[in-house]
């Protein structure tokens, strides 16, 4: 069977098994009963895994499938990035805030994920996925910085660094940058996100 984005797909696959990885670790070495903010990062690589496993399905075997069924593949996809953006900004809220507020913040995290998911679900684009995901990462940056007294520095260095990267990462996806038509502008998204995946982990196996 022929692939059509070859390293689209690989790219793809090996963030998959790296993010579900990560994901792994964290959970093998939580602590029972797990606190929230380590199941919120826990649910982060999870979704971060199952985007891009619909991600290689799309992109490399999607012409061997049924219409409906590739763009199936592509909104799950999308929605395995919305809904990571969820969980990180479940993360955000149950380090910076408690009580009345943080319940609030939690039904408010809901509320922004399911309008996401419809502005997804409507255009079939990347973009609002993307921005859902780049929210929550950036709610988790101000996060850590507030509360950074009560957290290892190295907390928030390895966040910042994750965030800083992947920014830059969605910037040259945006930009449709590439190295050539056999590794084009989705592959480099791919590899930098592997690199800020491992400093997400970082940062979330310093949360303390």
């Amino acid at each position: 069977m022929k692939l059509h984005e070859p390293a689209t797909f690989c790219t793809d696959c090996a963030l998959a098994l790296w993010s579900a990885g990560l994901g792994g670790a964290l959970a093998r070495h939580a602590p029972s009963p797990c606190p929230a903010t380590l199941g919120w990062w826990i649910g982060g690589f999870a979704t971060s895994a199952l985007a891009a496993a619909a991600g290689a399905v799309h992109h490399g075997l999607g012409h061997t499938l049924p219409p409906s069924a590739n763009r199936l593949r592509w909104y799950l996809a999308l929605l395995g990035l919305v809904a990571t953006g969820l969980c990180l900004i479940q993360v955000a809220a149950t380090t910076a805030l408690i009580g009345t507020v943080l319940v609030l913040a939690n039904f408010a995290a809901w509320i922004i994920a399911a309008l996401f998911a419809y502005a997804t679900l409507c255009t079939g684009r990347f973009s609002p996925a993307i921005w859902a995901y780049g929210l929550g990462q950036l709610l988790v940056l101000a996060a850590a910085i507030n509360a950074r007294d009560a957290h290892s520095p190295a907390h928030f260095v390895w966040l910042a660094a994750a965030v800083a990267i992947s920014a830059l990462a969605a910037i040259g996806q945006h930009q449709r940058i590439g190295l050539s038509l056999c590794f084009n502008h989705n592959d480099p998204y791919h590899v930098t996100q592997f690199v800020a995946q491992g400093l997400f982990y970082l940062g979330a196996a310093t949360w303390r």
